[in-house]
This record gives C-alpha cells, structure tokens and sequence, in this order.
C-alpha cells in the first residue's frame, strides 16, 4: 500500500524525535535509519502478523524463522543451519545451531520451534483477532496432526518431531515441493509464554514490549506510528555481526522520509516510486535503484459486503480504470500490467487472459446489468491518507466518470488490521508481496479462509482444490498446466483489480554500504547484517 505525508504540528515532530536525532550527530554509536511501513497490527508481535513492512523488516531479524528470502525471493537457511528433505518432499529435517540462545542466556531450542507453530495453529488465537495463524497457508496446514490439534481433538502436533534440542522434523500428509516457502514462522520463546493462557496473550507485556529475542537486533522502543529502534546484540551468537550499533525505521509518509534522506538525516528510502528519483539527480550523496519487482500492486475487494459480490460490479471495476495511466503516473512505465492474482513465473499463467482494457462505457454496462444502484450505493476505498493516496484519488474519479461514488475513508491514528476485521469497507490499495516468487505463493492469498480470503470474503472451492494439488508436485512442467487454470480463474472471477507488477525503487546515501536490492518489498532487511555506514 502506498502511503504519504499529511501535514501535522512540526513541533510535536521535533520534540517526539530529539532523542534519536541527537544520537546521529555523535560519532558512536554508528546509526543506520531507513523509513518502513506505516502500516501495523493490534500489538507487535507475530501473533498480530499482517505482512506489513514494519513486520517483515524488523521481525525476521528479533525472531528469526527456520528459512528466509534472498534477494530475489528464493528461500534460505535462516535460524536452521541445515536441511533435508526426503525423496517424495514428506519429511522435513531441520538442524539448529549448537550455541543459539535468547537474549536473556536461555538457550534457543527444537522445543521453541515446535511451541511457536502450535501457539499459532491453536484457534483460541484468532478468538482475539491474532492473524498469523498457521491455517492461514496450505502448506503449513497440511502438517501431520495439525486438523486434530486445531479442532481440540490432540495436545500438540504429531507431525512435528523434536528428538533433540538442535533437531526438527516436520512430517507432511503428502508430498509438498512448496513446503519450505512458510517457514520464515517466526520463532517465539517458550520459556516467556508457554506457561501463559492463551486467552490472557493480549494482554501480556510482551505483545508490546518483546524484551526477549533471539536475532542479531534487540528491541528497545516502539513509538507507534513514528519509528521503532533497535540496538544490535553484540555479544549474540549470531553468525554474522552487523557493523553498526543501532537501526531505527521511521513509520512516516513518502514526503518526510524523502526529506531526511535529502538533508542526510536518514540513510534509505524505501517503498518509494521511480519517479522520486527525478529528485535527487545531480546529488552526488543519493544513489537511486531500481529493480524488477516479485511483488503485485492491486485494489482488493470486500465480498463480504453485498455491493461487491456480484463478479460483473468487480470487473465493472476493472474495465473502468486506465492501467496505462496508473503505471505511468505509479511507476513512470517501470511496469508492466498484469491480469491476474498468479502472474509469474511465466510458466504458470494462462495465455489467453482478459486483460480488461480501458472501456468506461462497458464498465458503465455492467453496473447496470449487476442492478447497481448509482443514487446510493457508495464504495468505501480504505486508506492511511485520504489526500495523498494518488491510487485512492485516481479511482475515485475513475468511477466518478461512470456515474460510481466512493468515498476514501481514512485508517489514520488506528490498526489497518482492525479494519479489516470489522468488514467495514469495500475496496482497498494493496502492494508488495512475493506473488511472482511462486505460483504457490500467489494462491494463499486467494484461498477459502487465508486470511485474505477471510478478510474479502473470496472463495472459489475448485481453486481451493487445484491449490492443494499443485503443491505436491515440483516439476514446473507438471505444475504449470495447474497453476494456469487457477490463473484463468482469478482473472475472470476478479477478486481483486489486478494492476501491474510492482518495481521496487530505493534511494539511499552512498555512505550506507552492503546493501542489496531486493525484487520484493518484504524481504528488504534480507542480508541486515551485512549492512554498514562509511
């Protein structure tokens, strides 16, 4: 989601950020700032995961996950330092580091792993609105045991096996080649929470305050919608330790952080456009890149409220909008437009695709057909900035001009997530992601009761069906043929309006060093530690 600044009292600004600024001026600590998301769930902590920014930059590196992105959105060993896998893909085996310990000398172990993934499959969790639950993907579902431990008929999951500290296994009720793309799970201490009712989590301190971590970064504060800060673990068994002391991610609009990244008070900018770089050409201290993106801009759409349920209002919605007009002024032609929810690798996408092309007149039609009733009927398009958001602005007066009302209703000084929970919306912006790393990926989004499928509403059964076939397959040529119809199928039942594939354009102060540009916006912080300022 694209997010920008609205004016507030500077003053409050000022006084809010004195503390971190003045630390930038000093010699040491060695600093690294960069903005993040504004975006954010109910509490910060992995049990209110949304997949926003401020999460996937900061989170894999205090709970580090088995496995991780690279830069080009390939999985890696990340908290593991081995694996196997068996010849049919059913039996997974994870090796933890000997020395890997928490922040309070408690060490780190197989027991920590197989905790995390029942706290998160238990669903007394999503009683309290917590998200990131391991029903949320297919492949993490089909763990042996898991339908017992998530309806109450079992203690724990049988398919999770831990016969020593260092060593897990997952055991699958079938093949799944895809398996290993959920196991960023970030990793939660059970010797904090395991003895915590779950009904009493949301009200622990460590929902807010997690004092305890494992990864090379330690939180020390998070004030909310203006930056977190982190201290580096110095003496922490991580392998690789950063060359800096402190990181703070500021939680500001495009504006502000372009800003500071002008007068040198931060060091990267991210989740910006092409056009930004325009800028800061001549100025020898700002670098500019950008990189083909994994990722997907688009407008999901709530099937939960009945305006949007009929399919000929939701592609009414995409026939009305100018994809040539919105790549040029998101991405100034850095893009290309896609047609569907699965839209990479090429393999995996159907040939003969609607691609939806500017008609306002065939869009009108089909409102008409759908009875939609144009007096009244008034779509609400949620977002954090209401005078800012150019996507929210240019589809308000793209349905304007066949006689369709929206009114950009705002998100600001409260949770996206609980927005989202309460159904109170019908449309919405959404960007990033990792669709185009794999077919397998895309399809979570769309599934009947992922998060996103609880959240808009979308179900389509057979979709659901060829999703749980594809994953057990790896050949790409065995898979392609499956992932292409389920590509057919968003593209006609239109869950969301499809845009383009999203670039992903940085810029940052050319003393910022070892940092690599990633092809999504998720996996940003990917090799952190490496990062250094000369």
């Amino acid at each position: 989601m694209r997010h920008y600044f609205r004016w507030v009292s500077l003053m409050f600004i000022v006084s809010i950020l004195l503390v971190p600024f003045a630390s930038y001026a000093q010699d040491d600590p060695v600093i690294i700032r960069m903005n993040t998301s504004t975006g954010k769930g109910t509490h910060y902590n992995p049990l209110w995961f949304v997949g926003t920014g401020s999460q996937w930059h900061t989170f894999p590196w205090l709970f580090p996950g088995l496995m991780f992105f690279t830069e080009s959105s390939e999985m890696k060993l990340h908290l593991a330092e081995d694996m196997q896998v068996n010849d049919d893909a059913t039996v997974y085996t994870f090796t933890l580091p000997a020395d890997a310990a928490w922040t309070d000398g408690e060490p780190l172990t197989s027991a920590d792993v197989k905790f995390t993934y029942e706290l998160l499959s238990n669903p007394a969790i999503q009683d309290f609105g917590a998200t990131f639950g391991m029903g949320n993907g297919i492949a993490t579902s089909g763990i042996i045991g898991y339908e017992a431990y998530a309806n109450g008929e079992a203690d724990g999951i049988s398919g999770i096996e831990t016969p020593d500290d260092q060593t897990v296994i997952f055991n699958l009720e079938q093949p799944n080649g895809v398996f290993t793309r959920n196991l960023y799970v970030f990793i939660m201490p059970e010797h904090v929470l395991g003895d915590v009712p779950v009904e009493e989590l949301p009200e622990h301190p460590f929902m807010d305050n997690p004092d305890v971590s494992s990864g090379p970064l330690q939180f020390v504060q998070y004030v909310v919608d203006e930056y977190l800060e982190f201290d580096v673990w110095k003496d922490g068994w991580w392998s690789t330790t950063p060359q800096f002391d402190k990181i703070i991610f500021f939680q500001s609009d495009q504006e502000a952080s372009l800003n500071r990244l002008e007068t040198g008070d931060q060091d990267l900018h991210v989740y910006g456009n092409p056009a930004q770089s325009e800028r800061f050409t001549g100025n020898a201290e700002i670098e500019s890149i950008i990189v083909p993106g994994v990722g997907i801009q688009a407008l999901h759409l709530n099937q939960r409220q009945e305006m949007m349920q009929d399919v000929r209002v939701r592609q009414g919605i995409a026939y009305a909008l100018d994809q040539d007009v919105i790549i040029d002024f998101m991405t100034e032609g850095n893009s290309t437009q896609i047609d569907s929810g699965i839209f990479g690798p090429d393999w995996a996408v159907a040939s003969d695709l609607e691609d939806y092309a500017y008609n306002p007149d065939q869009a009108r039609a089909l409102f008409e057909e759908a009875g939609w009733d144009f007096d009244n009927n008034v779509i609400r398009y949620v977002t954090t900035d209401p005078e800012g958001d150019l996507l929210a602005l240019y589809v308000q007066g793209a349905l304007a001009e066949i006689g369709v009302q929206v009114e950009l209703t705002s998100t600001a000084g409260g949770s996206i997530l609980d927005t989202y929970n309460s159904g109170e919306y019908e449309m919405g912006g959404i960007g990033g992601g990792s669709l185009a790393a794999d077919p397998s990926v895309a399809a979570g989004y769309f599934l009947c009761g992922s998060t996103w499928g609880n959240w808009d509403g979308y179900c389509n059964e057979h979709f659901d069906e060829l999703a749980a076939e594809g994953i057990t397959l790896v050949d790409p040529e065995d898979r392609a043929p499956i992932y292409q119809e389920m590509s057919a199928i968003l593209n006609a039942d239109v869950p969301w309006v499809f845009l383009h594939r999203a670039p992903v354009s940085f810029q940052k102060n050319v003393r910022l060093k070892g940092f690599v540009p990633s092809t999504g916006l998720d996996n940003i912080t990917w090799n952190l530690p490496d990062w250094y300022i000369e």
